[in-house]
C-alpha cells in the first residue's frame, strides 16, 4: 500500500464505495439522505458543500455486511481506515445519532425509508441505481467516515490544437517545438471530468504529438 493510499487517498474509498455501493450518505443536520449517492462528481460536490456552509457535517454509512461486501471489493482497506481513524464504528443507531448530534428518530427513520427502497430495488427519492449486491442496512455494527470534497484532479490545463502544439496565451498560436499531451493539457472536459479518461489521453494524444513532432521536424 502506498503512502498516499494509507494517507488522505484510502479515506475516500469508503465513501465513495462503502457508502455508495453498500449504504447511504446523511445529513447530520437532519438525519436525511441529501443526494444520489451516485451522482455525478460534481452534482455530489455541490450536494455536500450545501450541508457543509449550512453549518452540518456529511457522513458516508454502512453496516457490517456492507463493510464486509466492501472488504471484497477493497481488500485490506478496512485496517488502514480504522487504524487511521477514517471510519468509526458504531454498535447502534442510537450511538452514531449521539455521536454526531442527529435526532435518532429522523435517522431510524431514513435507515426504514432506505431499507425499503432496497427490498423495492427501486430509490424514489433519488432515483439512485441500487446495486445488485446491497442488503437493508440493519446489521449492527455501523461504520462511518466523514465526508468532505478534495481537488484531486484540474480541468484546466495548457491549451493545444488538434495537433498536439501548445498555444501562446498571447496570440494563440503555437509555439514552435512545444508539444503537450495527456492530463496536463485543457478543453477536454467541459463542467465534469470524464471518467477513465487519463489513459486514453495518454496514448492516443502522445500517438499524435509524436506524429507532429515527425512532420514538424520534416518542415
Amino acid at each position: 500500500t502506498s503512502p498516499d493510499e494509507e494517507g488522505m487517498g484510502m479515506g475516500s474509498h469508503f465513501a465513495s464505495v462503502g457508502g455508495s455501493l453498500y449504504g447511504l450518505w446523511i445529513n447530520t443536520k437532519t438525519g436525511k439522505r441529501f443526494t444520489d449517492e451516485f451522482g455525478d462528481r460534481k452534482t455530489t460536490t455541490d450536494a455536500i458543500f450545501k450541508v457543509l456552509d449550512a453549518g452540518g457535517k456529511t457522513i458516508s454509512v454502512t453496516d457490517s455486511v456492507g463493510v464486509a461486501s466492501f472488504s471484497k471489493v477493497r481488500p485490506g482497506a478496512m485496517d488502514i481506515l480504522r487504524k487511521n481513524g477514517a471510519v468509526k464504528e458504531y454498535a447502534t443507531l442510537d450511538d452514531l445519532a449521539k455521536a454526531y448530534g442527529i435526532s435518532p428518530d429522523a435517522l431510524k427513520q431514513t435507515f426504514a425509508e432506505f431499507n425499503k427502497a432496497i427490498e423495492s430495488g427501486k430509490d424514489t427519492e433519488f432515483g439512485r441505481k441500487l446495486d445488485k449486491d446491497i442488503k437493508p442496512l440493519m446489521h449492527a455494527p455501523y461504520y462511518v467516515s466523514e465526508m468532505s470534497p478534495k481537488i484531486h484532479h484540474t480541468m484546466g490545463g495548457i491549451a493545444t490544437d488538434t495537433s498536439t502544439r501548445v498555444l501562446s496565451v498571447v496570440d494563440d498560436k503555437p509555439i514552435p517545438g512545444l508539444y503537450a499531451a495527456g492530463e496536463c493539457t485543457g478543453g477536454i472536459h467541459g463542467a465534469v471530468r470524464i471518467g477513465a479518461n487519463a489513459v486514453m489521453d495518454c496514448l492516443v494524444n502522445g500517438k499524435l504529438a509524436g506524429e507532429t513532432v515527425m512532420k514538424d521536424a520534416k518542415k
